[in-house]
């Protein structure tokens, strides 16, 4: 199974895991999100990020405290290249509820919708 992670969530887990590092609270949206980026670790699921979230995770890297988990969080995921077929695709999602401003939807429904025959 393939799963599309929108920049929401990969923030989420990104900052969870920071958290996690500095022993600090973890919201319950980061928690969320880091038992489904944990989950997908052991199982089939295969985690696709779009080339934009890709580029903003490249320019983060330089910090230093960011530097490990973003380089596994990519080495974890692949990138998704829009092809011949992306505005047929990004339609048939929106049929499906979401919208193209991704943020306007809830990072717990977003990532149901995505894997609900997980």
């Amino acid at each position: 199974m393939r799963c599309l992670l929108d920049k929401v969530t990969a923030r989420y887990i990104l900052e969870g895991m920071l958290k996690l590092v500095e022993e600090r609270e973890v919201t319950s949206d980061e928690l969320f999100a880091l038992y489904f980026y944990r989950k997908t670790s052991f199982s089939e699921i295969r985690l696709f990020i779009v080339q934009q979230t890709h580029n903003l995770l490249k320019q983060l890297e330089h910090f230093s405290r960011y530097a490990v988990l973003i380089r596994n969080f990519l080495a974890a995921t692949q990138v998704l290249h829009p092809a011949r077929y992306f505005k047929r695709w990004s339609r048939r999602l929106q049929e499906y509820g979401f919208t193209k401003n991704e943020e306007t939807n809830t990072k717990a429904s977003y990532i149901d919708k995505l894997c609900q025959y997980y």
